[in-house]
């Protein structure tokens, strides 16, 4: 089964396109926004425990491999992804790889070994064609960094000559020659509804548009409808995953991108 497909049938039988993101961080790590202490250094335990409370209302999960990768063992990343299927749901690891082909077929095999179904990629060593062909040989989805929700990332995906058009575009165009599965495409206020529709336009009609953004950086959804259509994944992390009711706080995401 192809990914989209994958995503589809999830999303029908979740009823929800909400994608939960998993960034457990340690105390040590930081002073706000960190796992409870009963958990200790137990990452695996605390994200078995929001995939248990919030499962239910989402579609997919993103891990984000810079908080888990160092502390997490393959068989715990295998465990945690057998979790996230048994529930129904997708598994996508934020990992953003960007290598020469040699380099990402290797980290294509220990990313489905570990049992995701896909990861995000950024486009900037630009054999985003291979990339795309060596992901689906080993049954993975690709998310290709398109324009991102974080402010500084402007400079370099947005800023264009006014003759040239925004980097943005032409990956999203890339993207969909390549066959990519999908575009990470952020709502918070520096992407504009401009930005949206150029994207829409560049990208083929099975792309799925993963949008981070939204909770704690106050992304805004109702541009990405209008803009981008149904092929959504909408991800949201810290606010979910630190609030002290993580399950009803999920039901109200899923509720709240109902059209």
């Amino acid at each position: 089964m192809r990914f989209h497909e994958k995503y589809l049938k999830a999303r029908e039988e979740r009823e929800s396109i909400l994608c939960i993101g998993l960034d457990p961080a340690l105390k040590e790590q930081r002073k706000h926004e960190v796992i409870p202490e009963k958990y200790g250094d137990d990452l695996l335990g605390f994200c078995l425990d929001i995939i248990d409370k919030t499962a239910e209302h989402a579609c997919a999960f993103k891990i984000n491999s810079q908080y888990v990768l160092f502390k997490l063992t393959l068989d715990e990343l295998m465990l945690l992804n057998q979790v996230v299927r048994d529930k129904g749901c997708l598994s996508i690891l934020d990992h953003k790889l960007g290598d020469i082909n040699e380099s990402n077929n290797s980290a294509f095999y220990w990313i489905k070994k570990a049992g995701f179904d896909a990861l995000t990629y950024n486009p900037y060593s630009g054999n985003l064609r291979d990339a795309a062909d060596d992901a689906h040989h080993h049954d993975l989805g690709l998310f290709v960094l398109t324009l991102m929700s974080n402010p500084q990332a402007e400079w370099i995906q947005k800023d264009a000559p006014d003759d040239q058009p925004p980097l943005y575009e032409r990956i999203a165009r890339e993207a969909g020659r390549s066959k990519a599965d999908g575009v990470v495409v952020g709502t918070t206020d520096h992407v504009k509804n401009i930005d949206l529709k150029r994207i829409k336009v560049a990208s083929r009609d099975e792309t799925i548009y993963l949008c981070p953004g939204v909770g704690k950086q106050q992304g805004a959804m109702g541009k990405i409808f209008n803009a981008l259509g149904d092929n959504l994944l909408v991800n949201v992390g810290r606010a979910i995953i630190y609030d002290q009711h993580p399950g009803e706080k999920a039901n109200g995401y899923r509720k709240l991108f109902e059209k």
